[in-house]
């Protein structure tokens, strides 16, 4: 839930219940709440089937995976290569200080 919708989620409690915008308001919320829920439920299936076949029996499905994963190593990569900068020229910045 973001902080938004925690704010409106607290406004529709102080305002009146029978207002036609409090209505659609609860109402979009309720189906984001359980859109979100089918959304995680999905994924929690999908995971045990592949962990199941391997992706065997959806290999385009797999095929996107294993890119993701490659995708998401060679980010990982990059956020460690960035903090080791930052690191760097952090010491290198208190050094000159000193």
């Amino acid at each position: 839930m973001s902080i938004l919708d925690g704010i409106v989620k607290g406004l529709t409690g102080i305002l009146p219940e029978d207002d036609p915008d409090v209505k659609i308001l609860k109402a979009q919320t309720e189906l984001k709440e359980l859109v979100a829920k089918e959304e995680k439920t999905f994924s929690r299936f999908g995971r045990r089937v592949y962990e199941t076949d391997g992706g065997e029996n959806y290999p385009e499905i797999k095929a996107e995976l294993d890119q993701l994963a490659a995708n998401r190593r060679e980010a990982k990569e990059c956020l460690q290569a960035a903090r080791d900068e930052k690191a760097t020229l952090e010491r290198a910045a208190a050094e000159e200080r000193i």
